[in-house]
């Protein structure tokens, strides 16, 4: 039975969407790309491809508008979600299917995010952060994404959400050389929804998220304290759902750790410092 989409939206992934695609083709159904204006080919590769439906829009500096485009051309009674920088691998096929074929009690599906900070193509042990996000969903007109930079599903209840022991490979290692600019880039998009919007729980999260991979790329203890001042800043207002507070506390946590491990290592350092001019 015909039941499932893929949807991604892209731009300028030409090195990347087709080996993303080759990979969860045995799986799906129906493939849909939006394209926000690439310019290295990649609209021309889909256009090309006989087996995608595919728009191109313009950007309107607004992640989840773009994603609820590529819901709306979705046709299928599932909706599986990636990135043209992610592969989901063959051994996790049959655990998608038997999700929506056999057990209908949920509307979506978290995964496991296995976030790769270096190449599994050429280290043997690569540092990889996990993470958890709904990436499969029944396609309702009510299950969108909101948020301008750190799109997230809404539309769902939680009791009617499940953990499918599926990895999403993301090859975050191939982000680092332009994060910086795409970092400046989200931060604008970031203001300019709190101007029309307001300042909340989510847009300070996303504020340290940012912050937070900023650190984990290029280790300015600065980015890691800023992005602990947002995370705090999250806390005095209302979370949209009750359990993202533990989260958010345990994330400044883990962040104040680490600033206090090296915040130490350097005091030790001072310490030295005498006694090695002297050469004792």
């Amino acid at each position: 039975m015909s039941r499932l989409s893929v949807a991604y939206i892209v731009k300028n992934e030409i090195e990347n969407l087709p080996e993303s695609i080759r990979m969860i083709r045995e799986l799906v159904d129906e493939i849909i790309v939006v394209d926000t204006g690439s310019k290295d080919g990649t609209w021309e590769w889909i256009k090309s491809r006989k087996d995608i439906i595919s728009k191109q829009i313009k950007w309107k500096d607004d992640y989840a508008e773009a994603r609820n485009v590529s819901l709306s051309l979705c046709t299928k009674p599932w909706i599986l979600v990636i990135d043209a920088d992610e592969w989901i691998d063959k051994q996790y096929f049959e655990f998608i299917r038997a999700a929506i074929e056999v057990n209908f009690n949920y509307y979506g599906y978290y995964m496991t995010i296995h976030n790769f900070i270096t190449s599994p193509f050429w280290d043997p042990h690569p540092q990889i952060m996990y993470g958890k996000a709904v990436r499969l969903f029944r396609n309702r007109n009510s299950i969108r994404y909101d948020g301008c930079v750190h799109n997230q599903l809404t539309g769902i209840d939680e009791i009617l959400k499940n953990t499918l022991d599926v990895a999403v490979y993301h090859f975050q290692y191939r982000e680092r050389f332009n994060y910086k600019e795409k970092a400046k880039r989200n931060l604008a998009l970031l203001e300019k929804r709190e101007i029309k919007t307001g300042r909340n729980f989510n847009t300070c999260v996303w504020h340290g998220d940012i912050y937070k991979r900023l650190w984990l790329w290029f280790q300015e203890d600065e980015n890691l304290e800023t992005a602990v001042d947002w995370f705090k800043m999250a806390l005095t207002y209302p979370p949209d759902t009750p359990g993202k507070v533990m989260i958010i506390n345990k994330v400044i946590k883990q962040c104040e750790v680490i600033l206090n491990g090296k915040h130490e290592n350097n005091k030790v350092q001072e310490k030295l410092k005498p006694a090695m001019a002297s050469g004792n």
